[in-house]
């Protein structure tokens, strides 16, 4: 079944993605990899934070976009795209990531609107955002080694590690993500 969801967490859709849900087997992994992270308390408690201001589903897909997850704040849902998060372990660390995103929803709202009413630069949007998803990386981080220090989340989970945003914004400058934010603000422009 496909589906076209906005990116953009506005009145008006800029950016797309076209997705094909996966099969259920495919659901029931993703959502096993989800009872899997709850099952540590302090993501549980996140979980039911973020759900506070609305429901949130996690749902497995298979699209051409180049992230192993997003979060698609409109929606309220969490997309594992199974092309590229084809590991469990890989599943469990990208769902632990946009679960910062999803707490910091209204934050990256007030960006994506400064950025839409040009209240912010092309290079302030993107830097901002880029220190919004570090900060979420090491949250994320976080209660990664906290789930594997107790046994709960698989050793071969996996988030980058940095040792400052310096550091981070470099390695998304050269691997296009911070293009990606640029391209955002470009279309938000445009609408």
């Amino acid at each position: 079944m496909k589906y076209l969801y906005s990116l953009l967490l506005i009145p008006c859709v800029i950016f797309s993605f076209n997705y094909t849900t996966s099969s259920n087997h495919e659901q029931i992994s993703v959502q096993n990899a989800l009872e899997m992270v709850l099952a540590l308390p302090e993501t549980a408690a996140l979980w039911k934070e973020i759900q506070s201001e609305g429901p949130v589903r996690v749902i497995a897909v298979s699209s051409p976009f180049q992230f192993e997850a997003v979060w698609e704040g409109e929606a309220r849902v969490i997309l594992v795209n199974l092309g590229m998060a084809r590991s469990k372990a890989s599943i469990i660390s990208s769902i632990l990531f946009e679960m910062q995103n999803a707490k910091g929803n209204r934050k990256l709202t007030s960006l994506y609107s400064a950025a839409r009413w040009n209240q912010m630069s092309l290079d302030q949007f993107a830097t901002e955002i880029e220190q919004f998803e570090y900060e979420n990386l090491i949250n994320a981080e976080r209660l990664l080694k906290q789930g594997q220090g107790r046994g709960i989340y698989p050793r071969e989970c996996f988030l980058p590690h940095f040792v400052n945003f310096s550091d981070y914004l470099h390695t998304q400058e050269i691997t296009g993500h911070t293009a990606y934010h640029r391209d955002t603000y470009k279309a938000l422009q445009q609408s």
